[in-house]
């Protein structure tokens, strides 16, 4: 008999989508269907709960299940994820050390939630979360309206370095930053490069003289052929930076994945490739292999798709 798995909802800034995956009778997962929603001209700093929940109401339509758990997501820069060792205290006085080391203070803040893991008790070591309570409650305020039933948030690191156990480097390219996630510690660590893809929409737009909606499309045809080069290679030298760096604290950085929508900006991953010396590619989860759609749309989606299609699997190994 086959189980359908909670929802997998990925809230992004440009485009929200929603994964829907089963527990097959034989042991394996199977990705039924991954549904997505441009965002458009959408206020996200207005952050219009009845809209956004208006178009997951839809998404969830277009999938034709009953199914109303679902799983989200929530990182950087509304959620910090650290390694920490304690010396031996008690779990009120971890806290208070924990918020101290992270936020700057011991006294409890309403505006953040600290949340503690063990990763290691003989030495002491925990994942420590701090999220933005604000930003939390309003994917779950979202997904209610929508009529779902939130079971888990996951932080989007664990979800990606889960679903895509091979790569210790995983790059988030989004619109307006990059976050790199790193996973070669006990627990992954999250870098931000506050550069992305609208910087070379941006250029495009400038040096074309045309409007931003007008070099975004222009930019998914046909790349940054004739314009917006010098933009894509800022990106390349910013992300480059920020990894030379982590290997200079002794972070192994040996196989880089790309994800998210300026993942396929021609040339971006040959440039990443060529200054760091190590391979760069634009993953396929297993997972999104298992999907119904033709080889050519699951390379064109799966940097899109991963991080829904992760959060759909969430249950199956929390």
């Amino acid at each position: 008999m086959k189980t359908l798995l909670p929802l997998g909802v990925d809230l992004g800034t440009t485009r929200v989508r929603v994964a829907l995956a089963e527990r097959l009778p034989v042991k394996g997962l199977r990705l039924r269907a991954v549904v997505s929603r441009e965002l458009g001209d959408v206020d996200h700093d207005a952050q219009d709960e009845d809209l956004m929940a208006t178009i997951v109401e839809d998404l969830v339509g277009e999938l034709e299940v009953t199914r109303r758990s679902c799983v989200t997501a929530i990182g950087v820069p509304h959620a910090r994820l650290e390694a920490l060792r304690f010396p031996r205290m008690t779990r009120t006085e971890r806290r208070n050390a924990a918020r101290f080391e992270l936020e700057g203070e011991t006294k409890e803040n309403e505006r953040v939630r600290i949340r503690i893991h063990p990763v290691d008790r003989a030495t002491q070591l925990f994942a420590v979360g701090a999220v933005d309570a604000s930003a939390l409650k309003y994917r779950i305020a979202v997904l209610q309206r929508a009529g779902l039933r939130v079971v888990g948030v996951d932080h989007d690191a664990c979800s990606l370095g889960r679903l895509l156990p091979d790569y210790d480097t995983l790059v988030d390219v989004g619109s307006d930053r990059m976050r790199l996630h790193l996973f070669s510690e006990s627990v992954p660590v999250t870098r931000t490069v506050e550069s992305a893809g609208s910087d070379v929409t941006q250029a495009i737009a400038a040096e074309l003289a045309i409007d931003t909606r007008s070099a975004e499309r222009r930019k998914r045809i046909l790349g940054v052929a004739g314009a917006g080069e010098a933009a894509r290679d800022a990106l390349i030298r910013a992300l480059c930076a920020v990894v030379e760096q982590m290997r200079g604290r002794g972070t192994r950085i040996t196989r880089l994945g790309l994800l998210g929508n300026g993942a396929r900006l021609p040339g971006f991953a040959e440039g990443i490739a060529e200054r760091l010396r190590v391979p760069v590619e634009l993953p396929i989860a297993d997972l999104l292999r298992t999907a119904d759609v033709s080889s050519e749309v699951l390379r064109t989606a799966s940097p899109d798709w991963t991080l829904a299609a992760a959060l759909s699997t969430w249950s199956s190994t929390a």
